[in-house]
């Protein structure tokens, strides 16, 4: 080799080297360490661990199988779950819960029951009640509170309906998506809601979705996303690729909105989109992958998307990938995922799906820790535990992570 082709392969080789090493000196070297171990007495079905926990707030608040507690160092209060009780909704932010449930009809040969939704405020106040016919054919609706006020929006996927509700329980608008569209059962509608409380996103197909080469009329479901304004104002809507859409989710304040979409073909074959949007309804970028978890970093700079076995971080500005990792199958799967501001931590929840006591449930937990660069910065396995719901916060400033079991909750904090 030449003494010139030497000093190019050098001269070109410096910045390279050079970033490389500002990386590694602007890296965290935080560790995480448990500071927090709590047993609790019953199996917990759902967490919730508000906002404020890190600051010495809320309490954190257990749903168990007959009730609710409210646990600050020792449990506090509890309240009773209805006969019926189907599940717990959270606003965002921990600031307000629902409470569902399935209730018989009176009239004893009927098949339909009676949907009752009961909203609270975090502390355990009630803020209204409200019951609607279930029709035994027809899904339960999709739900979502806001954290602003604890007003709450519903929609309903076989009719594409939506519902928004004052924070007193009184009906404001009702929206129909499709104008041409039939009752359908398996169209999908999914929705999401910022916040602060002021932009919904909502993932609806106008029909269901049949497989790519199939002979239907009409194969695709022609997904769309939304985005309202929290009055019920539509204030744009988008064609998705693909044939059917199966998750949305939006910001923090509502700078930007994904939804995922996909097509099946007749070998089984997926083909999957993720988009991402800015709130003028910009599309800035496609991904190959259909998300099933994502977190938006609270500064609203950063995405975290994972499917079972892929992580990917986003960029949102520009919508470049800042890393993507896989974990391998024999680790198990992702099952919730977090990010702090500025991408500074990324947090995954991976655990073993296996079939216990006639349930799933999953197994063999551990939280990988990543930097900013998507480099595996610490794992913490958490031996003997199980879950069915995962339960998973990061703290904004990613001094804290809290995870919650079936049986305990655990608190980690960082050691700079």
């Amino acid at each position: 080799m030449s003494s010139l082709t030497k000093a190019f392969i050098f001269f070109f080789s410096l910045p390279l080297a050079s970033e490389l090493y500002c990386q590694k000196r602007i890296t965290p070297s935080l560790r995480y360490e448990i500071t927090t171990s709590q047993k609790v007495g019953r199996p917990v079905k759902s967490w919730l661990f508000p906002e404020q926990i890190e600051k010495g707030g809320l309490p954190i608040i257990a749903v168990q199988d007959k009730q609710i507690k409210w646990i600050r160092n020792v449990e506090s209060k509890s309240l009773d779950l209805p006969d019926g009780y189907l599940t717990t909704l959270f606003s965002k932010g921990g600031n307000y819960f629902g409470i569902i449930s399935l209730i018989e009809s009176l009239k004893t040969s009927n098949r339909n029951k009676i949907l009752q939704i009961e909203i609270y405020t975090s502390a355990g106040e009630k803020l209204f009640s409200l019951s609607r016919n279930q029709y035994y054919d027809d899904s339960i609706p999709a739900i979502v509170i806001s954290d602003f006020n604890g007003s709450m929006i519903m929609g309903q996927n076989s009719i594409g309906k939506l519902w928004f509700y004052h924070q007193d329980g009184e009906l404001s608008r009702e929206v129909e998506l499709f104008s041409d569209a039939s009752f359908d059962l398996e169209r999908t509608l999914h929705l999401d809601l910022s916040e602060d409380g002021t932009s919904l996103a909502v993932a609806a197909s106008k029909r269901g979705a049949s497989q790519l080469g199939s002979k239907a009329p009409k194969p695709s479901g022609e997904p769309h996303l939304f985005l309202f304004t929290r009055s019920g104002d539509e204030v744009w809507r988008k064609t998705l690729p693909d044939f059917g859409t199966s998750a949305a989710a939006i910001s923090e304040q509502g700078d930007f909105l994904i939804a995922n979409s996909y097509s099946v073909d007749m070998r089984g074959n997926i083909k999957k989109t993720t988009s991402l949007f800015d709130n003028h309804g910009a599309r800035i970028a496609n991904f190959d992958l259909l998300f099933k978890y994502a977190h938006f970093s609270p500064d609203s700079e950063f995405l975290i998307l994972a499917e079972n076995t892929k992580a990917r971080v986003v960029e949102l500005s520009t919508g470049q990938t800042a890393w993507s990792h896989n974990i391998s199958r024999k680790q198990g799967m992702i099952t919730v995922v977090r990010l702090a501001n500025k991408a500074a931590v990324a947090v995954l929840l991976v655990a073993k799906n296996e079939f216990k006591n006639g349930e799933f449930v999953f197994t063999n937990s551990r939280l990988a820790v990543f930097d900013r660069f998507g480099a595996l910065h610490q794992e913490i396995i958490v031996k003997d535990e199980t879950f069915k719901i995962p339960a998973l916060r990061l703290s904004p400033d990613h001094q804290k992570i809290i995870v919650g079991f079936e049986n305990a909750y655990y608190i980690y904090e960082a050691n700079n």
